[in-house]
């Protein structure tokens, strides 16, 4: 890849707007990546999920919880693609009604990285600041959760 100047910013800048090139330019670089090769995010291998709610909620029914990952895999994806939309038309009402939809599931599957991102996402709707940091809030959140998936999908082996 070249290196060099790809973007700027002129001088006072804005520190959501610098944030906002800096995901966004992250969010490409990660795009331009061939498959096989991954940025790593995830480092340490630290597990993204908890399962012992879900466990918990379950009474241990194993057959309950591989029927809730597998809600939470399938019907998630659409509602991500719905909460991007939403950030791109700044309807802040429709995303807080994502958010609300997303919270619980992402609760009883233990994903605490993406809880505090959802919650940081909600304050910033409701008090109405620093909107301008969603789209990169949202970039965050998009990748922990590609990565949830992954672990969800090899956690569900071990649990039946």
């Amino acid at each position: 890849s070249a290196t060099g100047m790809n973007e700027y910013i002129l001088k006072p800048f804005n520190p959501d707007e610098l944030y906002n090139k800096i995901a966004t330019l992250v969010n490409k670089i990660r795009s331009s990546k061939k498959p096989g090769s991954k940025l790593k995010n995830n480092t340490n291998n630290e597990k993204l999920i908890d399962l012992s709610y879900l466990r918990e909620i379950s009474s241990g029914d194993t057959s309950f919880m591989i029927d809730m990952i597998d809600t939470f895999i399938k019907k998630t994806p659409q509602t991500i693609k719905e909460m991007e939309i939403s950030i791109k038309n700044e309807d802040w009402k429709s995303l807080k009604k994502l958010i609300h939809k997303l919270k619980p599931s992402i609760t009883y599957i233990g994903i605490k990285k993406l809880e505090k991102i959802i919650l940081s996402i909600e304050d910033n709707i409701r008090d109405n600041t620093n909107l301008s940091l969603l789209p990169g809030l949202y970039t965050q959140f998009e990748t922990i959760y590609e990565e949830v998936i992954i672990e969800l999908k090899d956690k569900k082996h071990t649990i039946g």
